[in-house]
C-alpha cells in the first residue's frame, strides 16, 4: 500500500501517523473501507481496527460499526463483531449530541440493530438482544427504530415469553409512522392480540390498520386474517365476506386464492350456491398449491351432494387428486372413488381412483382408500 499509485491513499497512509487523532483515525477509517471495497476483509479489518484504537473520534464509531459488519459477515468471528458493535453502539451514549446529529442517531441504530440481530440469530443471547433492539428503538430513527421496534416484538412474542411487552412493541413500530413498516406491525399485532392475548377487538382494529397502510403484503394478509375473525369469533358473516372480497381483489400471491376459498366456504355456509361455485373456481384457477386443492375438493363435494352435478363433481375431485397435495389429493382420490361407485356404478374408474389414494401413502385416507378397493374388487 505504500507505493499504491492512487495519490489519495498514499496521502492517508501518510496521515495514519499524524498526531492529531480525528485526522488519523479518519485516515486509517477510509483505507479500511478501501480494502472492504476491494474485498480484502481481513486488510479492511485491520485498518477499521487501527481507527477504533487510535482514539475517540466520530470514526471510531464508523470504524466500529463496519468492522463488526466485516467480522459477522466476512470472517466469520460472531463474538468479535459482537464487541466491534458494542463499541459503536456504547461510543453513542453522549445522548444530546448523538440525538441531534442525523447521520450520529442512525449508525447507532444500524448498530445496535445490527448487535440485536446477531446476539438472536447467531450468539442465542436473547436478554442482550432485547437490550440492544431496545437502544435501536430509543433512538427514534427514522427507518432502523421501527424496524427494530417489530424485531423487539417478534423477539417477545416467540421467544421470550412476553406477549404484553410484544404488544407494547408492535404499538411503539406502528406509532413511527414508517410508511414501509406501519403494514407489517400492525398485522403482527394483530396475530398477537388474536392468538395470544385472547382479544378479537383488539385484533380488528390491528388488522383494519394493516389493511389501511396500503402495504402490499401485510395488507391483503391482514384483510384475509380480518375475515376470518369476522366469519368466526365475531360472528359477522358480512364484514367477513367484504374483507375477503377486498383480500381477493388485491391480486396478493397467497391471500387472494386464500381468501377466495375462504368466501367459497362462507358462501357456501349462507347458501349462496352459485357464489360459493364462483368463489372456488377464482382459488383454482389462481393455480395456488394450498388454496387451490383445497378448494376443488369443496367444490367437488359442493356440485355432488348441493347441486347434483356429478360430472362437475367429478371434474373437480379431479383436479384435486391431479395436485399432488399431501391431504387433499388422497382424500379427493377417496370422495371420486365412493362416487363413481355408489351414484355412477363406474367399479373401474372407482378402482383407479382409490388406487391414487393408497398411492399417496396417506395415513389415514389410504388406508381407507384400500378398504374400499378391496371391496369393489370383489365385487368386479
Amino acid at each position: 500500500m505504500a507505493t499504491d499509485p492512487d495519490p489519495q491513499v498514499r496521502a492517508w497512509l501518510e496521515d495514519i501517523d499524524a498526531e492529531d487523532e480525528e485526522t488519523a483515525s479518519e485516515a486509517a477509517f477510509n483505507v479500511g473501507v478501501l480494502f472492504q471495497q476491494r474485498g480484502d476483509a481481513q486488510q479492511a479489518a485491520g485498518f477499521y481496527r487501527r481507527a477504533v484504537d487510535i482514539g475517540d473520534s466520530q470514526y471510531t464509531r464508523y470504524a466500529a460499526f463496519n468492522l463488526g459488519l466485516v467480522l459477522a459477515t466476512d470472517l466469520e468471528d460472531p463474538h468479535g463483531a459482537e464487541e466491534a458493535f458494542e463499541l459503536a453502539v456504547e461510543a453513542g451514549k453522549d445522548g444530546a449530541r448523538m440525538m441531534a446529529d442525523a447521520r450520529e442517531k442512525e449508525l447507532l441504530s444500524k448498530a445496535a440493530l445490527a448487535l440485536g440481530d446477531l446476539r438472536e440469530f447467531t450468539l442465542g443471547d436473547l436478554s442482550g438482544a432485547e437490550w440492544a433492539y431496545e437502544r435501536a428503538v430509543e433512538t427514534r430513527e427514522w427507518v432502523q427504530a421501527p424496524i427494530a421496534a417489530i424485531a423487539l416484538g417478534r423477539l417477545r412474542q416467540h421467544k421470550l415469553g412476553d406477549a404484553p411487552g410484544a404488544e407494547t412493541a408492535f404499538e411503539l413500530a406502528i406509532g413511527f409512522g414508517h410508511p414501509d413498516q406501519v403494514g407489517r406491525a400492525a398485522f403482527r399485532l394483530g396475530t398477537l392480540r388474536e392468538d395470544e392475548l385472547d382479544e378479537p377487538r383488539g385484533a380488528e382494529d390491528a388488522y383494519r390498520r394493516a389493511v389501511g397502510s396500503g402495504d402490499d403484503h401485510y395488507g391483503p394478509s391482514a384483510s384475509l386474517n380480518l375475515g376470518l375473525l369476522y366469519a368466526g369469533v365475531l360472528d359477522d358473516p358480512d364484514r367477513a365476506a367484504r374483507a375477503y372480497q377486498w383480500a381477493l381483489e388485491s391480486d396478493h400471491e397467497d391471500a387472494a386464492p386464500l381468501s377466495a376459498n375462504a368466501l367459497g366456504c362462507l358462501r357456501e355456509e349462507l347458501d349462496d350456491l352459485p357464489g360459493a361455485v364462483q368463489a372456488y373456481r377464482w382459488a383454482i384457477e389462481s393455480g395456488h398449491a394450498e388454496a387451490g386443492p383445497v378448494a376443488a375438493f369443496n367444490l367437488g363435494l359442493l356440485l355432488e351432494w348441493k347441486v347434483e352435478d356429478l360430472p362437475g363433481a367429478a371434474d373437480a375431485y379431479r383436479i384435486a387428486v391431479d395436485s399432488g397435495h399431501p391431504e387433499h389429493s388422497p382424500n379427493a382420490a377417496v370422495a371420486l372413488g365412493l362416487m363413481l361407485e355408489h351414484r355412477l356404478g363406474d367399479l373401474a374408474g372407482a378402482a383407479a381412483a382409490f388406487e391414487r389414494a393408497i398411492a399417496a401413502e396417506h395415513p389415514e385416507h389410504s388406508a381407507e382408500a384400500a378398504e374400499h378397493l378391496a371391496r369393489v374388487t370383489a365385487a368386479s
